[in-house]
């Protein structure tokens, strides 16, 4: 190992003479005084090496010198790398994967080429976020711009690894100023987005009007369409009872509490409904949210902070990264659903934490999969962690009586330490709620700031969720006939050859379609023969993995099942004849 890396820097030496002659050549034939500088500093150390002759000692007191200035960028590197995953500097190895072995996601991917762009300004350090194998030792060659197995740009020959610190501060001295953004048409985003929507034609699905209720058919246009593009999994959404219910609770407590639950927005109702989804889900306690997305920022960023850990499924909704990431907490992301990448992970990280946090979901909105809640439990008790579940879309669709993860699981909810949930689904209402021991919910009542500085649910969204629970119990039979409807769409689309991903047991079933031009195109044909229905297209998913994803009710019924999937298939088999055009 050592005489390779001897070989190595011997290499990179001999490039700096070859470099430094062709210099003093150029300069003596310009004219200029044959006496040439062969200081170089390096950006790390700010050591000076000496000049380079054909003397044994000059030479290897130059060798080391270089040498040292390759351990300390690898050093600095490996700082960097650690400063941003979950592991001490000691633990990293040069042959770790970025990706598989150190959880690094996208978001994590550009953090650390800002950091490297910040570390080393005078370099073109380019990371390669599409190379998910990645290692340190790969990372460090391009840095020192020597590259290796093909990843990164390597130096042109003759590049020395130590740079001159005149020329550093000098190109700093020199550098641009920023141009000023002061209005949102300079910014690159808004003018990216600008693009995509000019790029997307008359063939534009969103925010499309409708009239009427949200449930399996909705007028647009004046025109019905079946519709799959609802989160109304039970139908509760138009139901007259959850609807009187509302009335009631605004003719009483008006349309706003019109102020913090802590102060003066605490009204029955509130305390009622949190009694009534910890019952339902068999917790000791709940606390009700004003938005789902509120409910999973908030709550995640009370639980962790910069002396902890938290590590989320790498398919994790928004709410939940920017929950992780408001934290302050080193944040790891695992392969999707992967329990043993995250026992590994675990294994390396725990003993340097004072808190871990595992955040998987009940059901995943894109793909329409369960996670295996026994063996999260597993890892969680393991290495003493605590678990928590987005139950978004799994509360009311899973399990026998719509009582989600754990009854589907089997298991008892107080092995979970936060089970969260939304109430804009199959509840029928709109806000969040977060469900776990007596302990916990206190915690977050008197310490959680998207709930103490937010004003309190209103009458009309607490009634109409709590009158979806109370009718739950009384009759599940809606949670029955939602499950059947997904089933039969799911065989069907199995029978006539669609790819459905890795959809089982849940209401959402995405049809994988590849390449956004496709699924557009796909989308705009049903929504011609009267099924409205929404693609999820590149970079939300893979350009190949782009699909247009369905949402079933309780209140779709066969014949629009058997329609919606006939059409589908003949619609994705015509492309396979003739060319797409939009």
């Amino acid at each position: 190992m050592e005489q390779r890396l001897l070989d190595q820097l011997l290499e990179i030496v001999k490039k700096q003479s070859s470099a430094l002659e062709l210099q003093s050549r150029v300069m003596l034939a310009n004219g200029a005084d044959s006496s040439v500088k062969t200081e170089h500093t390096n950006v790390v150390s700010q050591s000076r090496p000496v000049s380079i002759e054909n003397n044994e000692g000059k030479f290897t007191s130059n060798l080391q010198a270089v040498a040292h200035g390759q351990a300390a960028l690898e050093q600095e590197v490996i700082r960097l790398v650690s400063t941003i995953a979950a592991y001490p500097p000691g633990d990293l190895k040069l042959t770790d994967s970025l990706k598989s072995e150190l959880g690094y996601d996208s978001l994590m991917m550009m953090e650390l080429q800002a950091a490297l762009k910040k570390r080393y300004p005078d370099r073109e350090v380019i990371v390669p976020l599409d190379i998910t194998d990645l290692t340190i030792r790969q990372l460090i060659a391009i840095v020192a711009g020597t590259g290796e197995e093909g990843h990164g740009s390597p130096s042109e020959p003759g590049t020395p690894l130590i740079q001159s610190a005149d020329r550093q501060e000098a190109e700093q001295k020199i550098a641009p100023s920023v141009p000023p953004q002061f209005k949102v048409e300079q910014f690159a985003e808004y003018q990216d987005l600008c693009q995509r929507i000019e790029s997307a034609g008359e063939v534009n699905p969103y925010f499309r009007l409708r009239q009427g209720i949200n449930t399996d058919t909705v007028m647009m246009g004046g025109e019905p369409y079946i519709n799959y593009s609802s989160y109304n999994y039970l139908g509760y959404a138009g139901d007259p009872q959850i609807i009187a219910a509302v009335q009631e609770a605004v003719a009483e407590y008006g349309t706003s509490v019109s102020a913090s639950r802590l102060l003066s927005g605490e009204i029955p109702l509130h305390g009622q409904l949190e009694a009534a989804v910890s019952s339902f889900i068999g917790t000791e306690d709940a606390l009700i949210y004003t938005a789902g997305h509120a409910t999973n920022v908030s709550t995640i960023a009370k639980l962790v902070g910069k002396e902890d850990i938290v590590l989320h499924d790498e398919l994790s909704h928004n709410s939940l990264i920017q929950g992780c990431l408001l934290s302050g907490a080193q944040r790891v992301s695992f392969p999707h659903n992967d329990w043993e990448a995250l026992d590994r992970i675990l294994t390396r990280t725990r003993g340097h934490r004072r808190r871990a946090l595992i955040v998987i979901e009940g059901v995943y909105s894109m793909d329409g999969d369960i996670p295996d809640l026994h063996k999260f439990i597993e890892i969680k008790k393991k290495h003493q962690a605590m678990l928590y579940i987005d139950e978004a879309h799994s509360i009311g669709t899973i399990g026998a009586t719509g009582r989600g993860i754990c009854e589907y699981h089997g298991v008892d909810a107080r092995e979970v330490d936060l089970l969260m949930g939304t109430l804009s689904k199959s509840f029928a209402s709109c806000g969040g709620y977060a469900a776990g021991s007596a302990a916990m919910i206190q915690y977050l009542k008197y310490l959680s700031d998207g709930f103490i500085f937010s004003a309190g649910i209103t009458p009309a969204n607490a009634a109409a969720a709590l009158a979806v629970i109370r009718s739950l119990e009384k009759d599940p039979s809606p949670v029955s006939k939602l499950q059947q409807n997904s089933r039969l769409f799911l065989e069907r689309c199995q029978q006539h050859g669609l790819n459905t991903g890795l959809s089982g047991d849940t209401p959402i079933i995405p049809i994988i379609v590849g390449g956004s031009e496709r699924t557009l195109k796909l989308t705009e044909y049903l929504y011609r023969q009267g099924i409205n229905v929404y693609p999820i297209l590149y970079p939300a998913v893979p350009e190949e993995a782009a699909c247009i994803r369905f949402f079933m009710t309780a209140n779709h019924n066969h014949e629009q099942i058997e329609w919606t999937v006939k059409l589908v298939a003949e619609g994705i088999h015509s492309f396979d004849k003739e060319p797409v055009m939009l």
